[in-house]
């Protein structure tokens, strides 16, 4: 939990000192740079080129290439601010061009983002062609970075990316036996949204298309 400041700009300098702080003394003498909205009250914190556009960056004695961007939204709270992170996507690639297809990618959509984003809001990404990163890339061998993973999550990822519920195999019973489910109260535990909401809402939109 992020601690609430007297000014959004307090609030975005903060994280961007704190970050700049372990990414300079670990990986890269590159600084992150804030790209900041009108309203002042949303902003970007990521590497950016001379154009001040995203890009990656090389890492200290890596042939890896690094893309950080983090979106924040200062909200009223007591006497001030507190920030609250709308989404980020970190990147690991072999160029600087966050256009490529990263090797790898982790990412997150909050709700305030958006709301109904059907996908684990947490969630990891790799090349389509993952063996080209190296001759040792091997899924089955990494040790993925991950938060706690409830198993409601994973029944997200079985409707939404698995297509679950559209199986042949699963006849009409058994998705009523789902939506029930959903109705009955999974909660997604850890964020802004219910997963009863999500579920549900998953479910009917299914039930429409049969």
């Amino acid at each position: 939990m992020s601690r609430i400041t007297k000014t959004p700009e307090e609030a975005f300098r903060s994280v961007q000192d704190q970050l700049n702080a372990v990414l300079n003394k670990v990986l890269t003498e590159y600084r992150l740079q804030l790209l900041t909205g009108p309203r002042r009250i949303k902003t970007v914190l990521a590497f950016l080129d001379r154009h001040r556009q995203p890009i990656g960056i090389s890492l200290r004695g890596s042939p890896w290439v690094l893309s950080l961007k983090q979106e924040f939204q200062a909200i009223p709270e007591g006497q001030g601010y507190r920030l609250h992170i709308l989404q980020y996507a970190y990147r690991l690639q072999q160029t600087p061009s966050v256009e490529e297809e990263a090797e790898v990618r982790f990412e997150y959509v909050s709700p305030l983002a958006q709301s109904d984003f059907p996908y684990n809001r947490h969630h990891v990404q790799f090349h389509r062609d993952s063996r080209s990163a190296s001759p040792d890339f091997s899924l089955s061998k990494f040790h993925i970075p991950t938060g706690g993973i409830t198993i409601e999550q994973v029944i997200r990822f079985l409707i939404a990316d698995l297509a679950f519920l559209r199986s042949p195999s699963n006849g009409r019973n058994h998705y009523e036996q789902v939506k029930n489910a959903c109705v009955n109260g999974w909660i997604e535990r850890g964020t802004y949204m219910s997963f009863r909401f999500w579920a549900l809402r998953i479910c009917e939109s299914l039930l429409r298309s049969r």
